[in-house]
Parts: C-alpha cells; sequence; structure tokens
C-alpha cells in the first residue's frame, strides 16, 4: 500500500491542488491528512470539497476545531483568530458538519494520525524536538508509524534504546525502526524557509517515508488572502515558507 499524507492545507486551495496533481504519478493507493484543513487562507470551501471527493482520511487539527467552536481562539494570534471567524462565517452547515466529524486520532493497522501529539491529543500539543516526540513514541505499538503535523516542519523521531533519534532527511527507512513519529510538514503553510508545499509518500511495502516538495502559484493565494481582507502577515509569509 502506498499512502499519500497530507497536513496542515490551512485553506491553501493551489497548494492542496498541486500536490494532488503531483500524486497522480506516484501510484497512491489511499489518502491520509493529520488535519488543519482550514484555517489561515482564504479557500476553505474549496479545500473542504477537493479532501472529500478524494476520500480523504482525516483527523481534525486546531483550526478545525476552532473554526466549529470547540477549540478556544484565545491560544491563537490574532491574524490567526481573525481568519478562524472569517472560515466560520464562510462555510455553510454541511462544510461545518464535516470538520466537526473529524476525530482526534485514526488507528488504521500500523498507521497512527493525530494532529499534535498522543500525549492529551485534544490539547494540540507541539512536537518539536526529542523531548516532546518522546510520550508519542512511548505510545505506539511495535512496528507502527504516527503521522503529525501542527508544526508545520518535516521531521522523524525514533528511539534508538532509550535515546530519541531526530532527522531531517529527506527519505527514512521504517524496516529497521520499532516506532517512528514523521512530521508530514505542511501543504498550505511550509515554515522550514521552504515555501513549496510539503507532504509525504508512505509506501508501506518498501518502508519508506518520502518527504516531497511541490511548487504552486504561491502569488495567486496570497491575492486571494489580500482580497478577503485577512491579514497581509498570512499571505506574505508564504514567499519566505516562514
Amino acid at each position: 500500500m502506498r499512502y499519500a499524507v497530507l497536513g496542515d492545507i490551512h485553506g491553501n486551495s493551489s497548494a492542496l491542488e498541486a500536490v494532488l496533481a503531483d500524486c497522480k504519478s506516484e501510484d497512491i493507493d489511499r489518502y491520509l491528512c493529520v488535519g488543519d484543513i482550514v484555517g489561515y487562507g482564504a479557500n476553505p470551501v474549496d479545500c473542504i470539497a477537493l479532501i472529500r471527493e478524494k476520500q480523504v482520511i482525516s483527523v481534525c487539527g486546531n483550526h478545525d476545531c476552532a473554526v466549529y467552536g470547540v477549540f478556544q481562539t484565545t491560544y491563537f494570534n490574532p491574524h490567526a483568530a481573525h481568519a478562524i471567524t472569517w472560515t466560520r462565517n464562510h462555510l455553510n452547515s454541511s462544510e461545518l458538519e464535516f470538520l466537526a466529524s473529524l476525530p482526534c486520532v485514526i488507528y488504521e493497522g500500523g498507521i497512527v494520525l493525530v494532529h499534535g501529539s498522543l500525549e492529551a491529543p485534544e490539547q494540540f500539543r507541539y512536537i518539536s524536538n526529542g523531548r516532546t516526540a518522546r510520550p508519542t513514541l512511548q505510545r505506539l505499538n511495535e512496528h507502527t508509524v504516527c503521522f503529525v503535523g501542527h508544526f508545520h516542519i518535516p521531521c522523524y523521531y525514533w528511539l534508538e534504546g532509550n535515546e530519541v533519534v531526530a532527522s531531517d532527511e529527506t527519505a527514512v527507512s521504517t524496516t529497521d525502526k520499532a516506532r517512528i513519529v514523521a512530521n508530514v510538514g505542511s501543504v498550505g503553510q511550509p515554515r522550514d524557509g521552504d515555501p513549496r508545499a510539503a507532504y509525504c509518500i508512505y509506501d508501506e511495502r518498501a518502508g519508506t517515508i518520502t518527504v516531497k516538495r511541490v511548487a504552486y502559484d504561491i502569488r495567486k493565494t496570497a491575492d486571494a488572502i489580500l482580497e478577503v481582507g485577512l491579514s497581509g502577515m498570512l499571505a506574505s509569509r508564504l514567499f519566505a515558507g516562514m
């Protein structure tokens, strides 16, 4: 089975369309998502439609939860909080119900999906280093891959003995690792200095996870953000990938 694993789309339909187009050449069997389909971007309706059309299996992210009202925007900066309110006002009842239906955690065979950490997943804690990865690694069964997002930077974590190893390599093997956490980066809001959309391909049979980068029309996305009255910062940061 070959999986495309997406995350942190954030209402950026241009980036999502580019990623899905790239997947056509990758012989993908199933599509997974680690949440934050909406937030920040100007095209939440289009992003939700594409996710539903592709029958993407997805967990909820903190922005998804904030839009339908079960996660407080007091944890968001003013630009993000304004985008949450704007997004909520531009979704219909079916789209809001779809976001509300997304679970916090999905277990599928040897795969686990969660937006932040398996340590209190409904609190959306960041995995940003070995220390914060450890609680999730310790909650995994053997021969399990846990895909996460939230931090917007592709990275892998696994245990060697009692030590947590971190790697930002493009690809890793899962066959020699009992448990691994993989941050898939961000489709719509990369923050590792590379403005291209990021997603992962997990080849279950080969035992490999690979981060792919895909160029998209950033200017179109930035202009759309400005045209609907969202923060200029949300537009300008896309060009830097930060």
